[in-house]
């Protein structure tokens, strides 16, 4: 989601304080980018889920926190959408920003998912990870109106093709809720919603024994309260920030991109729940007040234009690496070791480049 300086993406005005830094810039070019470094993390965190599916299974410890990504991701998310929805004047129609979000989103998801069926195919043919044509078939239909799928393919992801996927639709229903639900979102009913939601998610977490909800059938409707928890709470660290002010001092973007970076390899045990309800908010909140040096604004600019096609095209890029890596008698131990990150990773931020160039001309077609 990305916010332009002008202040042209609105919802209703707030009678609070006027929106935190960066974002008052009445003076702002429209080329400019509000909460740049908040933009840069959402990034980060889709280059993490990269990593993550990466480092399966040779290195599947790489990231002990690999649920946090999302987590991170997801409040970022809704503190952008809190600044859209809180801050500015009612120039948008009730489903506008709707409409533009699932028309931002969608084409990056039809071509995850394409890619996903090209080289989940020959696996369904093969009755090989648990697929089967029928399973396929299904999946594949369901796949295109976004629907999720209940099987053992690829491990029980409910969205086999491209099992991060499940996070972006999730989010997406929230935020089509949220949106025109906007105006009757104080901070009280903000705050009980949020709190009603994290109550929900812990205990789902305890029942399943799992942080990591909403990916596996399993744990599938455990995804709603986490995906809504983390894009609230995102949106109510906005709507406290009108009232208090930034309140923390201002950090420099590299040490909050070296913080959340950091906390991914934490191996403390238990510590997940614990970056989720404190560290998670704290990254968010010192994100949007950070620094700018004249560097950030370029950089927030091409994170923000860039997160969705990286978060949405890495995984089934992944897949295609490997099986065409093995296809071509590329040693596995290659294709799956260290050497093979930065060549495989250069591939994921030109297929996201092309994955974006296309779904904004789409845009603007």
């Amino acid at each position: 989601m990305i916010i332009t300086g002008d202040g042209h993406d609105g919802g209703t005005s707030s009678p609070a304080k006027s929106a935190p830094p960066p974002c008052q810039r009445k003076q702002a070019q429209q080329s400019e980018i509000c909460y740049p470094t908040l933009h840069v993390i959402r990034a980060l965190m889709a280059v993490a889920v990269f990593a993550s599916h990466w480092s399966v299974p040779r290195y599947a410890m790489l990231i002990p926190q690999k649920q946090l990504p999302v987590d991170l991701f997801f409040s970022v998310e809704g503190f952008l959408a809190g600044s859209l929805a809180f801050s500015f004047d009612n120039s948008f129609g009730r489903w506008t920003p709707v409409i533009r979000r699932f028309t931002a989103i969608y084409p990056l998801y039809l071509m995850g998912l394409l890619a996903g069926l090209l080289v989940m195919y020959p696996l369904a043919l093969r009755l090989q990870d648990g697929w089967s044509i029928h399973i396929f078939g299904a999946a594949a239909v369901r796949g295109l109106f976004m629907l999720p799928t209940f099987s053992q393919a690829t491990e029980g992801a409910v969205y086999p093709f491209n099992s991060p996927s499940w996070a972006i639709v999730a989010e997406t229903a929230t935020f089509a809720v949220f949106w025109p639900l906007r105006s009757r979102l104080n901070v009280w009913v903000l705050a009980l919603v949020t709190f009603v939601a994290m109550a929900l998610m812990l205990g789902l977490i305890v029942h399943w024994h799992d942080i990591n909800l909403g990916w596996q059938a399993p744990g599938y409707w455990g995804g709603f309260p986490r995906v809504v928890f983390g894009f609230l709470s995102g949106a109510l660290l906005f709507r406290i920030m009108q009232f208090t002010g930034p309140i923390l001092p201002r950090l420099n973007p590299l040490v909050i991109f070296l913080v959340a970076s950091a906390i991914l390899f934490l191996k403390v045990h238990l510590i997940g729940l614990l970056l989720l309800l404190v560290v998670v908010p704290l990254l968010t909140w010192t994100g949007a007040i950070s620094t700018e040096p004249k560097w950030l604004s370029g950089l927030g600019r091409q994170a923000g234009r860039h997160a969705y096609a990286i978060y949405l095209l890495a995984f089934p890029t992944v897949l295609a690496f490997r099986e065409i890596g093995a296809g071509l008698m590329i040693p596995e131990t290659w294709l799956s070791g260290p050497a093979s990150f930065p060549v495989l990773f250069c591939i994921v931020l030109l297929v996201a480049h092309i994955g974006t160039i296309a779904d904004e001309r789409l845009r603007r077609a």
